[in-house]
C-alpha cells in the first residue's frame, strides 16, 4: 500500500487486525471474527464460542449480511450443533422463505414448519398430511393464554371463521 493506510497486523495484543483506509475493519481473536468493532460478542449472549458479529460504524448506520446463491440455487442458514441440525431458514427458488424444524431432535434431517410464499401467504404445517393456508385449521398462541384458531366449517353462522380463545373463558367467534 502506497500510503501505508491498509494493512493486516499481529501486534502483542494476540489479534490479527485488518486495517483499510487507515480505519480498523476486521478483528479475529482466539477464534472470535467482529467486523465494524472489536466487540464480536456485542448482545453478551452467554455460553457462546468462536462468535461472528458485523457491527456498524458511524451514526445511524446499519449493517447487512449478504448471502447469495447462482441461478435458482437456494440459500440457507442451518443451525444446530456438530451432531444436530435443530433447525433451518431457507430462501428458495420463486423467491419463498421457509422455516424448518428438527421433528426428532437428533441428526441432520428438517421438517419444513412455515412458507411464506412470495405473494405474501402463509403457510404452516398442520400434520403430517401437509400445509394448510393459515386460513385454514391451525392455531397461533399469543401471550397470556390466548390464542386464535383459524378455521373452516359451518361454525358461527359462515363458512370460515376466527376463534379467540382465552384460557378459563371459552371462544369467541369473530
Amino acid at each position: 500500500d502506497a500510503d501505508a493506510d491498509t494493512s493486516i497486523t499481529a501486534d502483542t495484543d494476540d489479534r490479527i487486525d485488518f486495517k483499510v483506509g487507515g480505519s480498523d475493519i476486521i478483528h479475529i481473536a482466539n477464534g472470535a471474527v467482529s467486523i465494524g468493532s472489536t466487540d464480536s460478542n456485542p448482545f453478551s449472549f452467554t455460553g457462546t464460542t468462536n462468535p461472528v458479529a458485523i457491527n456498524a460504524t458511524g451514526t445511524n448506520q446499519g449493517s447487512q449480511l449478504s448471502l447469495a446463491g447462482t441461478g435458482t440455487g437456494a440459500v440457507a442458514i442451518n443451525l444446530g450443533n456438530d451432531s444436530i441440525r435443530r433447525g433451518g431458514i431457507f430462501a428458495l427458488d420463486g423467491s419463498h422463505l421457509t422455516f424448518a424444524t428438527n421433528n426428532g431432535n437428533s441428526g441432520n434431517s428438517l421438517t419444513e414448519r412455515m412458507r411464506i410464499k412470495s405473494a405474501g401467504d402463509i403457510s404452516i404445517q398442520q400434520n403430517t398430511s401437509g400445509f394448510g393456508n393459515i386460513t385454514s385449521f391451525g392455531t397461533v398462541t399469543l401471550a397470556d393464554d390466548a390464542s386464535v384458531q383459524f378455521a373452516s366449517g359451518t361454525h358461527c353462522g359462515g363458512a370460515n371463521h376466527i376463534y379467540v380463545y382465552e384460557t378459563g373463558t371459552g371462544s369467541n367467534c369473530v
